[in-house]
């Protein structure tokens, strides 16, 4: 019951953004991607954690289905965010948390303002697709089976596909190792995120060519923008409108 009202709420919040317009990269993204335009991002998917290309194939099946109309884009969007929101329900309940603190735990993710971009702006939706896969991947770590390590595997890389961030799952994973089995057995997690991590910075600016001084502004200006997304987590109150694109 606390779920469904969690979901119905969440659900009514958004429901004024489904006319919102397209922004920002959505025009790179979505509107003058040939590749989604024309659907062959369906019929070519890349494995390359660098492609992601589980998303560009999410926007393949939004132009199938409706063609540029951003209000299906939307619906799709804010059906991950729902999915999203039960999928870590479930995971505070496999971690054994009380009813209270799950049902707190979820209702700040579904409802916190911070939020709001990666629901409503198209492109946000690398985002939440990769949080789907490191979710269920963490869920799938708190089961006792064997096929637990498959399943997770394939969570990571799928998480990978639809943006490389998600090589946090493994540095997730680690942590939950610490608490469960102690430092030793966390170890490969921790450096398999970290590793991983490095390598594909390493591709990312290789594929990119960068000076030096390029380089170094750029990892000053992710340093500004994690802290900035700090402060709006504790403090939201911030927002912008931003007009639709050309």
């Amino acid at each position: 019951l606390a779920l469904a009202a969690i979901i119905l709420l969440t659900g009514t919040a958004y429901l004024n953004s489904m006319s919102a317009p397209f922004v920002l990269d959505d025009a790179v993204t979505v509107v003058k991607n040939q590749e989604v335009r024309s659907m062959s991002v369906l019929q070519d998917i890349s494995l390359s954690p660098l492609s992601r290309s589980l998303t560009a194939a999410s926007y393949g099946l939004n132009v199938w289905y409706g063609g540029l109309s951003v209000e299906s884009f939307h619906v799709v969007n804010i059906a991950i965010h729902l999915l999203n929101v039960i999928l870590v329900y479930w995971l505070c309940r496999k971690l054994a948390l009380s009813s209270w603190a799950t049902v707190v735990t979820a209702s700040l993710f579904a409802l916190h303002p911070i939020q709001t971009e990666s629901v409503t702006y198209i492109t946000g939706r690398a985002e939440m697709l990769a949080v789907t896969f490191v979710l269920l991947g963490l869920i799938a770590f708190h089961r006792e089976s064997f096929w637990k390590w498959p399943v997770i595997f394939i969570c990571g890389w799928l998480a990978l596909l639809a943006k490389p961030t998600g090589i946090y799952l493994p540095v997730l994973l680690a942590g939950f190792m610490v608490f469960h089995y102690g430092m030793v057995r966390a170890i490969p997690f921790l450096a398999a995120g970290v590793l991983g991590g490095l390598w594909i910075g390493s591709r990312f600016f290789w594929t990119i060519p960068l000076s030096f001084e390029t380089a170094v502004n750029w990892i000053g200006l992710q340093s500004v923008v994690f802290y900035k997304y700090l402060f709006l987590f504790i403090w939201p109150s911030q927002s912008f409108d931003w007009g639709p694109i050309d």
